[in-house]
């Protein structure tokens, strides 16, 4: 059981810490571009980081299968976010980019599904 809490933690920190970082880069692009294309996506990013701070963060204290599944959405939402951003900005997803979005997805995932069990 405090194993399974552990990993609810751990996901929680996780995508609180990447919604810190998403909005971290969507705040400097908003403010520093002069695009609007580019002011759009800082936008977006900072959607997604508001998204994934409050619903990683309320799933540390209250691990019900609703939030779980608020923070399932937030976390694939940051993966699309990931790919469009790289076609909007890059021309196409940078491969280092998506390896990491991906890594850190599954894990933040697996930590909060494998705490299913360990509903409130």
């Amino acid at each position: 059981m405090k194993q399974t809490k552990y990993l609810a933690v751990i996901g929680g920190i996780l995508a609180v810490l990447v919604g810190i970082g998403r909005g971290v880069g969507g705040f400097t692009l908003a403010i520093s571009s002069e695009s609007s294309v580019e002011k759009a996506v800082g936008i977006g990013l900072i959607v997604i980081a508001l998204w994934l701070i409050v619903t990683g963060g309320t799933f540390i204290l209250n691990r019900t299968t609703s939030m779980r599944k608020w923070l399932t959405v937030g976390v694939i939402l940051f993966w699309i976010d990931g790919i469009v951003n790289g076609f909007i900005l890059f021309g196409a997803p940078l491969l280092s980019g998506q390896l990491i979005n991906i890594s850190l997805s599954a894990l933040i995932l697996i930590c909060v599904w494998c705490t299913a069990s360990d509903r409130k």
